[in-house]
């Protein structure tokens, strides 16, 4: 779960504080597991632990900024730069996440933690959303180390396949594709649960069947770009349709999952997403004061600034088959783990990457047809 590069749609405040949330829930679900976890948090596990939508907030800004990046350079400089782009995205993902890879290998080496060659295949091609359809996982306790890297991979390859969409079709037909893709894309993956059983496990996270998980937050940069937001800015339906969601998603929709068949297989995905962006467009067209304020709260922002540390490392100590330390020593080590690894690995090796990777000769410019 990345943040933008500098310079960019990263510099709206409170969206730092949106991720900071995302995480928050994230480890909020992983801890209510934990040994000597105290009872007032089981509950705040329903509003702050719903960790799936966390990732699809997640997915929602990450949507939305890398969008809003390609659109912005190609406004001002009439092309889009691949070079540029994938020498931003390796630097800030490559670090932490090739890191933790050779964590596990060296507590794999020394007996502390079992999994299998195939896990680590998948984590370190990012395909580990197709890796049943590779046979490289089990779906056994052995997979559980890396189980995350599904989110990870799956915005891998939404990078590799966005910006050269807009590059190739221009901004309107990638418009298009993107409404296609959130319309088609739920009826897919029932017809792929009927038709292909082997995808049943990885039905929402492999690339063909979930990428419009992501291209919701598209959607919010194109109606950002365009202004569409300010024009949104006091008007009160937003704010009642964006609560009553909010109240639908996290209140019903959410304890259902574990009573009605095929919900989290075939509704959340889409109902998720369409949250998170739309609350990413509310938050934009200004009429949300004390949300704004509470997502401005600094504490809150920096955990936001952490949350890809936080993502990658918290697997490692929070969940069933990670290092056994009661709560709250597994969420200290946590956010421990999150701090060394972004002061000391992800911030020093950014620029050192980026520089590395200008040296090639390849200038990696293409020019983007605005009108489609």
């Amino acid at each position: 779960m990345t943040s933008s590069e500098a310079g960019s749609p990263n510099k709206i405040p409170y969206l730092d504080g949106l991720r900071g949330y995302s995480i928050l829930s994230v480890v909020v679900l992983h801890a209510v597991g934990s040994r000597h976890v105290p009872r007032w948090l089981i509950p705040a596990d329903l509003l702050f632990g719903n960790g799936r939508l966390g990732v699809y907030i997640f997915f929602a800004i990450s949507g939305f900024l890398i969008t809003t990046l390609l659109l912005r350079e190609a406004d001002l400089t009439g092309t889009i730069s691949l070079r540029g782009f994938y020498q931003r995205r390796i630097a800030r993902i490559f670090p932490a996440a090739y890191v933790y890879v050779a964590a596990i290998a060296l507590l794999v080496w020394v007996g502390v933690l079992h999994t299998h060659w195939g896990a680590f295949l998948a984590a370190s091609l990012f395909c580990w959303n197709y890796g049943f359809a590779l046979d490289l996982l089990t779906g056994g306790p052995d997979d559980e180390i890396f189980n995350h890297f599904w989110s990870l991979s799956l915005e891998e390859q939404f990078y590799l396949f966005w910006p050269s969409c807009l590059v190739l079709l221009g901004r309107v037909r990638s418009r298009h594709i993107a409404i296609v893709s959130i319309v088609l894309l739920p009826f897919a993956r029932v017809a792929s649960y009927a038709l292909f059983p082997k995808t049943r496990l990885q039905l929402a996270t492999m690339f063909h069947l979930g990428i419009d998980q992501i291209l919701w937050g598209g959607l919010v940069a194109f109606a950002y770009t365009e202004g569409t937001h300010l024009k949104l800015k006091g008007n009160r339906y937003l704010g009642w349709l964006t609560l009553a969601y909010a109240v639908f998603t996290i209140f019903v929709l959410t304890p259902a999952i574990d009573h009605v068949p095929g919900l989290g297989r075939f509704v959340v995905p889409t109902v998720y997403s369409s949250f998170g962006s739309l609350l990413l467009l509310w938050l934009l067209s200004g009429n949300t004061g004390i949300i704004r304020s509470l997502l401005l709260w600094r504490p809150l922002c920096w955990v936001g600034m952490l949350s890809y540390s936080l993502y990658v490392w918290q697997q490692l100590l929070l969940t069933e088959k990670s290092v056994d330390a009661p709560f709250p020593f597994n969420v200290g080590f946590a956010l421990l783990a999150a701090i060394l690894s972004y002061y000391l690995v992800e911030s020093p090796l950014r620029k050192k990457i980026q520089v590395f990777l200008r040296r090639w000769t390849w200038n990696g410019q293409c020019r983007l047809d605005r009108s489609g």
